[in-house]
């Protein structure tokens, strides 16, 4: 899994983007990303490169939070800092 923000303070700053890698029992890969509308400043583009252009009328992540949920139950979650 991995998320892009628009910086790191809990309230304010929101996801940009997110990946989601998973294998089933005999290794087949299922890969999920998305883009997402933070509907806020997308904070520092020079990390990340996520322009608001770009990110516009993508769905928000109140939108995407259920799949997202469902792709990760019950499997051991594997991300990098």
């Amino acid at each position: 899994m991995d998320v892009e923000t628009s910086g790191l303070r809990l309230y304010g700053h929101r996801a940009l983007s997110v990946a989601v890698l998973t294998l089933d029992p005999v290794g087949r890969l299922e890969e999920c990303s998305m883009l997402l509308d933070p509907r806020c400043d997308p904070g520092p583009v020079h990390i990340h490169g996520l322009m608001a252009e770009r990110l516009r009328g993508a769905p928000v992540f109140e939108d995407v939070a259920e799949r997202i949920g469902t792709l990760l139950a019950g499997r051991v979650m594997v991300a990098h800092a």
